[in-house]
This record gives C-alpha cells, structure tokens and sequence, in this order.
C-alpha cells in the first residue's frame, strides 16, 4: 500500500468506487474508472483487449505510477483494480493506505470536479498467475477457496474448494492489520497457491489481495467461469472452515 502523505503529482490517482462518491468528492487529480467498468453485463470480467482500451481512453499507460482506492477497503473496489491493472502487466501499481475519509482528515486536497487526462496507449503484457483459467483450477495445483454466501456453498461448488466468509477479513471498513490476518488464514499453505472465486469479483479481488498482502501467492477466478465447463459444481471432498474470526 501507498501512504497517503508519499502520493505525489507523478502518480495518477485512481478513483474505482461505484455510484455517486466521486461526483460529490474525490482526491484532487483523481480520474474514474468505476470497477463495475471492468465487468460485463453478466458481471464477467471483460477480455483483455476490451480492458486495455478502456485503461487508454481513461489516460492510463502501462509506464505510469497508479495509486487507486474506493469507497472503502471493505468494497472490494480498489483491489479488483489493482487486480485488473496487475493482471494487464502493470508494474507500478499500489493501493491507498486510508480512504478517502481519511484523506480528508488529514487535510489533503479534494476536489468535485471531474478530472479528464489526455487518452494514451495501453499496451497489455498479460502477467499469468492473477486471473486463474479453467484449466488450471481444474488440475488441482492450487487451493481453491470459495468467498460466495454459505448458502450458495451448500447449493454446489468447485470440488476440494474451502468456504471463507470475505467479512473475517475486515475490521471495520478496513482489511485487517497483519496479525489478525495471519490468524485469518492460519489454516492455509503458503508453500501452496491459492485461488479464491466468487459470482462477486470484488469479493474475491478483496480476499485475494488480503492473501497477498500477507505472502500468499493467490489469483481469483470466476464461479460463472466454472458453471460454464462444468455445471453447478460439486458436494464431494469439499468442506466448510470458519478461517480463523478475530
């Protein structure tokens, strides 16, 4: 994470909440790119060409310094993009350390005014091991943890997969501090990847980045994804663990 003081003006700013907040306030510079803009209609992650001209339009290059934030950490706004962004090849990519309460608080500038940056080129090199395919959620390499309601758990999911409720990496309105994760995914490998999926991206990119933070090399997918190749999923060799409440 970026601290709020360490943000300069060679950084762009990216605002990815959802909704009304940026119209009404926002970190002064900070451009929109609402995260629900990475999705399609079905709520699927959309193809990296799409993604990548949509990155450009919004003044983004590949070269640049980005800091992003949401609404709130809790969203799982800003970690799908950092996602997104990391995914796409991005190098220099950090999330805020604070909301933009904080911001506020600490008297940094804001603005209401829309700011618009001169669209650029966006040239992806596609970075393996963010955004998981099929092929290889299948293949058992990886532990596979499931972020959808329990009651969607229950119905059908990716066999072997664990259910962990995104709540008990929140404290508050943000993830919770290194020990209080630790305690959270106690349970899990870190000699093993992991691939956390949902219906919800943002969900699963909160959790993701959550595993990351604390070294655990971890990618999201997509249950739709699943349904696709293989129907509702699976009851067998599959459990439910309460990772660790704090």
């Amino acid at each position: 994470m970026k601290p709020m003081k360490s943000v300069s003006s060679s950084d762009v700013i990216v605002d990815a909440s959802n909704g009304d907040g940026y119209a009404a306030s926002h970190i002064k510079n900070a451009i929109h790119i609402p995260s629900k803009d990475f999705l399609d209609s079905n709520g699927n992650l959309k193809g990296d060409e799409e993604l990548s001209r949509l990155l450009g339009e919004a003044g983004l290059s590949k070269e640049d310094s980005v800091v992003v934030y949401g609404s709130a950490e809790r969203s799982g706004e800003a970690q799908l993009a950092f996602l997104v962004l990391r995914h796409l090849g991005q190098d220099d990519v950090r999330l805020l350390e604070g909301s933009l309460d904080d911001w506020k608080a600490a008297g940094l500038p804001v603005e209401a005014q829309k700011t618009v940056i001169p669209a650029a080129e966006y040239n992806p090199s596609v970075r393996p091991g963010v955004i998981a395919e099929y092929d290889y959620v299948k293949s058992g390499q990886a532990r596979i943890v499931d972020v959808r309601p329990f009651v969607d758990f229950g119905k059908g999911r990716i066999p072997g997969s664990t259910a962990l409720d995104p709540a008990n990496v929140i404290k508050g309105d943000k993830i919770k501090n290194g020990g209080d994760l630790g305690t959270v995914f106690s349970r899990l490998d870190k000699d093993m990847p992991i691939v956390v999926y949902s219906d919800d991206y943002s969900q699963s990119a909160l959790v993701a980045y959550s595993l990351q933070l604390m070294d655990y090399e971890a990618a999201v997918y997509s249950w739709g994804d699943w349904q696709s190749h293989e129907g509702k999923g699976d009851d067998s060799d599959s459990k439910y663990v309460k990772l660790g409440r704090t």
